[in-house]
């Protein structure tokens, strides 16, 4: 099921659609970030794949269009928000929170797990640095990484977020999606995104969406055992 929902944060009120999996079961928790002048509304596709896979799935306008910072705090905060919320809590196992970011999203959703013991795992779907504060935080994110990278163009900044070095290697994993679009990450995408990133391709779109939950389901489910079974989206 989903729902649009609101918190009320130190930043101002943040708008987000909260994606719910079948099992009525506590679930890990999912927040994940679109791009730079982009939407929740881009990122609905994961939204629906990822509560397929058993997650409780938030995704957020993010309230600031490029203070990457101030996105970080507040992805933190609504993550303590719905946290502490009664009713949604209900549903949600506050142990296991991992976050996804894509583009610019990916950098706040690092700086996130940089200032947040509660973070478990973060994936990036082809981040993007900007002036190197990924690269300044890296020492301090403690969860596990896993970066989804397209290959170097214009609108990942020549792929620079290779860039950052990690505190804990043995903890990390980067995987570039073979001749993929930064668009590729995105569900849905739009035509100004195609004109500027290039055009997306619905089977390097599939791929990032199963490299992605087969992260999450390895380091929030523990084991394969304990993952319920959930059919993959053909999108």
């Amino acid at each position: 099921s989903i729902s649009i929902r609101r918190a009320a944060l130190p930043a101002g009120t943040v708008e987000y659609e909260m994606f719910l999996p079948s099992t009525r079961e506590r679930a890990p928790l999912i927040l994940v970030a679109h791009g730079f002048a982009r939407s929740r509304r881009n990122m609905r596709g994961w939204g629906e794949h990822l509560s397929q896979q058993g997650f409780v799935v938030v995704i957020p306008n993010l309230p600031s269009f490029a203070n990457h910072s101030h996105n970080g705090d507040a992805i933190v905060r609504l993550i303590d928000n719905i946290c502490r919320d009664e009713k949604i809590g209900a549903r949600i196992d506050a142990e296991r929170i991992g976050v996804i970011g894509f583009s610019s999203g990916g950098l706040a959703t690092f700086l996130a797990a940089s200032r947040s013991d509660r973070i478990d795992v973060w994936v990036g779907l082809d981040p993007v640095d900007r002036r190197e504060q990924a690269v300044a935080a890296a020492g301090k994110v403690k969860c596990a990484v896993v970066a989804l990278l397209a290959e170097p163009a214009d609108c990942n900044k020549n792929a620079n977020w290779r860039t950052v070095k990690y505190a804990n290697d043995s903890r990390v994993e980067t995987m570039v999606i073979p001749n993929s679009v930064h668009t590729d990450c995105e569900s849905p995408t739009d035509a100004l995104a195609e004109i500027a990133c290039g055009k997306p391709d619905p089977a390097r779109t599939k791929l990032f969406l199963e490299a992605a939950s087969n992260a999450l389901r390895k380091h929030l489910f523990k084991s394969a055992e304990n993952a319920p079974a959930r059919p993959v989206a053909n999108r």
